[in-house]
């Protein structure tokens, strides 16, 4: 080879390498001044706080005002917050969680402790807790981020995935642990509730921050305001309002409600024993997924809203959608892919053969919390479950039984005080979402259902005589109270 074409080539290859070489420095993780990818250094810090509520008047998330909902006070261990999982993305349509862009976004992910935040923790009627100053990965981009938060729940597995995988993550195992080392029979005795942001947040990391991301000085929420969290599971109370009968040591036997006829009193007693809830689930999405209704068929349209509210401005009420709301009472849906969905053991379709240990776990108890609407009739906790919720055609369809969550009355009816005439008795009702129903519009949508953070509060407000027998009448609290009848069901 000539010494001329040496040359070129040699010249030819270090033109190239110097170009791979400023190619890569231009994309390199090195901060830039005024460039738009500068990046957190190993001493890069951010601060969050998180609200749950504990106050009266914050134990449910924001209503619509048509709906006029009341709130009600959680329990200590209700609240409880031993670590946050964090997530951050860049949200360069200003949609959040929302965006169309979902599969092209991936998010970061970390799990930190939490504490609450000394005396302040309970100020304004929440319980207010902190990660404190936490370091961020270095390498990460300055800019504003989307936050997601989740209590109780070590999610720093999320860090590198999709948004799209993201918003579509299920909690496969119930929203709550229960303590076996206590009571397994006992509702009272679960604990550790995981909890997900209601609302998004947003951070400035960098750039724009109001803050100096330092020890003393994290970067925090662009509103300087705690991120507030809701429960993935929702709550079952009863409140005995009849008289308590117990044996001679105490033990309570069963609850004696009157039977009225046209609302006079009868010598007819209903002994109420037991109150089973069915079809309690234990799977649901981590963030809230709701869809708008098809106004011909009231079914659940097939587009999803993140985070968003179940009542539109314009009245209008939306779904909030479980993992298989969209595919209950389809013949095309192996029964086995509800296995995980429900908690086998309380299946409507399973109760009669798990009579006799649902009778173990749900004898009726006296009630041990306070009840703000009755004094003189505290509550008990039944159950706690995940989200149920069911199209409008499943609700008014003959097989709603099969899918949505209820309780079953079992107990002694002893007719004109007759004591050998007593049997036993079954009565079974599903529970109503929707307030200020004066029936269960089961063609509307959410006139059933189970929806996440909700405490359903139930109490017989009345034993009616009819014809051949007697039919109860329920009170259902989502809140207000809301009366709710069926006919007797014969079992």
């Amino acid at each position: 080879m000539s010494l001329k074409g040496l040359t070129y080539r040699l010249f030819s290859t270090l033109t190239t390498l110097l170009l791979m070489w400023g190619m890569a420095s231009c994309s390199s993780d090195s901060p830039q001044p005024g460039d738009d990818t500068l990046r957190t250094t190993g001493q890069t810090y951010v601060r969050l706080q998180v609200n749950v509520a504990n106050h009266p008047d914050e134990r449910y998330a924001s209503r619509a005002t048509q709906e006029d909902y009341d709130r009600e006070e959680a329990l200590s261990r209700e609240n409880n917050v031993e670590r946050l999982s964090v997530i951050l993305f860049k949200d360069p349509e200003g949609t959040g969680i929302n965006t169309t862009n979902a599969s092209q976004i991936s998010v970061r992910a970390f799990c930190w402790d939490a504490q609450p935040q000394g005396s302040a923790s309970t100020s304004g009627g929440y319980t207010t807790y902190t990660t404190g100053a936490q370091l961020l990965p270095e390498n990460m981009e300055f800019g504003s981020y989307a936050v997601l938060l989740v209590a109780n729940a070590d999610l720093a597995s999320l860090d590198g995935k999709s948004l799209e995988q993201v918003r579509n993550y299920l909690c496969q195992s119930e929203p709550f642990v229960r303590n076996e080392g206590i009571d397994p029979n006992r509702a009272e005795c679960c604990r550790n509730f995981v909890m997900a942001s209601a609302t998004e947040a947003h951070i400035i990391v960098g750039t724009g921050s109001t803050h100096k991301g330092t020890l003393d000085d994290a970067y925090t929420t662009t509103d300087g305001q705690p991120i507030t969290l809701e429960r993935l599971a929702a709550r079952l109370d009863f409140v005995p309002t009849a008289d308590a009968v117990t044996d001679g040591e105490g033990n309570l036997l069963y609850y004696d409600y009157h039977v009225t006829n046209n609302g006079a009193a009868t010598n007819s007693r209903f002994r109420l024993k037991y109150v089973e809830p069915f079809n309690v689930t234990r799977e649901c999405y981590l963030f809230k997924h709701l869809s708008d209704v098809n106004t011909t068929t009231q079914d659940p349209e097939s587009t999803t809203t993140w985070l968003g509210s179940e009542f539109l401005s314009n009245g209008s009420v939306r779904y909030v959608i479980d993992p298989f709301t969209l595919r209950k009472g389809i013949a095309s849906t192996p029964s086995a892919d509800y296995q995980a969905f429900y908690v086998g053991e309380n299946r409507y379709e399973s109760l009669p053969q798990n009579g006799a240990m649902l009778r173990q776990r749900y004898p009726v108890r006296q009630g041990v919390y306070s009840n703000s609407d009755d004094a003189a009739h505290p509550y008990y906790i039944l159950d706690y479950t995940a989200e149920n919720t069911l199209s409008a055609a499943v609700q008014n369809s003959t097989d709603v039984m099969t899918y949505a969550t209820g309780l079953r009355f079992v107990g002694t009816y002893v007719p004109n005080g007759n004591e050998a005439d007593a049997y036993e008795r079954t009565y079974d009702y599903i529970i109503v979402h929707r307030t200020k129903l004066a029936t269960a519009h089961l063609t509307e949508p959410m006139a059933l259902g189970i929806v996440r953070n909700c405490i359903y509060r139930i109490h017989i407000s009345a034993v009616e005589m009819t014809p051949d027998n007697f039919q109860i009448s329920l009170h259902i609290k989502v809140l207000p109270w809301q009366q709710y009848r069926h006919s007797e069901i014969i079992m």
